[in-house]
């Protein structure tokens, strides 16, 4: 019986199994989802039967553990990509508030931009950020923003993000539209994308100019420095942005074909040659 948990134990568990006493149950669970959640800013699912959902989030919130993002699963059991999440909210919004500014980060999928502007909003891009993206939406009176990292923002929330609010919009249109998750999604599957991969790189900014003086010579459509570099060709695009506290590179990318899409990451992995993480 599990009463008190060796974290460090955990740190490259995938799949865990923890065994508990019945009157203990509640407080281990929840010392699992501070540790992986708060602690390793990982990502967390949490199921259960036994208590309803307005219940859940009030423990939740009770004991500190963030409840800011919120992560989709369709009916088939896999994990909804959140720039397509973000593409169902922005085309639900943009019914009633056609002309809206909506803002999205630089590393989400190409599709949210193209989504904002089908729909009649205002595509403004900004640098990854909580901050960055509520100073934008306080100058711009626009009414949504979202990042990769499944935060969606509301401007009726004070700018501020709510996985709650998500969700219940969300819900409203699948029991609206009376379709699956996974069919309402189908629309906004166009491209290819990688999830944010961490590379170990101890000269962040030299590596960074490597990159940028290797692809400027294949000249590509655009080449964008709002946070790291950005290089967008017709049919694929990348973002290498360091992180702030640690020896690390960040890549974001995208392709219009699977295919491109593994001969670009081979390529871009060769060119920073570090380890992946």
């Amino acid at each position: 019986m599990a009463s008190k948990l060796d974290f460090k134990s955990l740190e490259n568990s995938e799949l865990l199994l923890v065994v508990a006493s019945s009157d203990s149950m509640q407080q281990v669970t929840l010392d699992v989802l501070k540790y992986f959640v708060n602690t390793k800013n990982s990502f967390c699912i949490y199921v259960t039967v036994a208590k309803p959902y307005n219940t859940i989030m009030n423990i939740l919130n009770k004991n500190g553990i963030k409840t800011d993002r919120i992560f989709f699963i369709d009916e088939k059991g896999g994990i909804c990509n959140s720039s397509l999440i973000s593409c169902l909210i922005i085309k639900n919004l943009l019914k009633e508030k056609r002309h809206a500014g909506i803002i999205y980060n630089l590393v989400c999928s190409k599709i949210v931009p193209e989504t904002i502007v089908k729909f009649g909003g205002k595509a403004i891009i900004e640098r990854v950020g909580h901050s960055y993206i509520k100073d934008t939406m306080r100058k711009t009176g626009a009414v949504f923003a979202c990042e990769h990292s499944a935060h969606y923002y509301y401007k009726d929330n004070f700018n501020a993000d709510s996985g709650i609010i998500s969700s219940l919009i969300v819900s409203g249109i699948v029991s609206k539209e009376n379709k699956k998750l996974s069919s309402l999604l189908e629309e906004f599957q166009k491209y290819h994308k990688i999830e944010e991969t961490n590379f170990k790189v101890e000269g962040k900014k030299a590596a960074m100019e490597s990159i940028e003086k290797h692809y400027k010579r294949q000249k590509p459509e655009k080449i964008l420095k709002l946070d790291g570099i950005t290089v967008e060709f017709k049919d694929w695009w990348f973002n290498v942005r360091p992180s702030n506290t640690e020896p690390l590179l960040r890549l974001n990318l995208e392709a219009q074909s699977g295919e491109l899409l593994a001969e670009k990451l081979k390529e871009i992995k060769g060119l920073l040659a570090p380890e992946a993480l």
